[in-house]
């Protein structure tokens, strides 16, 4: 059985901008897929997800340089999210038209649900705080309350506070999380107020 609770994060004003840059990186790397979709489309070609992550990694290294100031996860997880919710709208088309609840995908507008991802390799927990790569450790205002492996996290602004990590947990341990050696986390996703 997989579990979820969210830990609030109280980052420093530097960390917080960090935050939305990488909510920003999201935001832009999933417009730019949204736009890419929609031209293939039209153009009479079908679009997959994996091409247009492959134009924006081209073109992201060519071009977007600021891109790399954040985690590297943001801009390849955007292209994921693009993934999903075209294989939610195309699966939903198959419902009739009163149980439709998917849409065709839209552009994403800044303060609207960001939020951003970090993987597996990109962040660690010890006690109440939490390191992400190319920011360091992040306070957490409460330690972990479950102790089992983190399969994946996210942080989001809700309230305009970038202090909120939601965390994914596999079954229970036997031995608590923060006894342990600097446990690894799945995915992440953080914002900043």
């Amino acid at each position: 059985m997989l579990l979820a609770h969210q830990i609030a994060l109280a980052p420093t004003v530097e960390q917080a901008q960090h935050f939305l840059r990488a909510c920003g990186v999201v935001r832009y790397a999933y417009n730019g897929a949204l736009a890419e979709w929609k031209k293939q489309y039209d153009a009479k070609e079908k679009p997959s997800v994996n091409k247009i992550k492959i134009k924006w990694n081209a073109h992201r290294k060519a071009n977007l340089p600021w891109t790399y100031d954040v985690i590297k996860c943001a801009g390849a997880q955007a292209m994921l999210n693009l993934g999903v919710a075209f294989s939610n709208f195309f699966r939903n088309l198959k419902k009739p038209k009163g149980r439709r609840r998917a849409r065709y995908p839209r552009f994403k507008t800044r303060g609207q649900r960001d939020s951003f991802a970090l993987w597996n390799d990109q962040f660690s927990v010890d006690g109440p705080r939490i390191r992400v790569s190319n920011l360091g450790w992040v306070t957490m205002e409460e330690p972990l309350r479950l102790s089992s492996k983190i399969m994946a996290g996210t942080v989001s602004r809700i309230a305009d506070r970038a202090k909120n990590l939601e965390q994914l947990v596999g079954p229970a341990r036997s031995e608590p999380l923060l006894d342990s050696p600097i446990a690894t986390l799945g995915e992440i996703a953080a914002l900043a107020a």
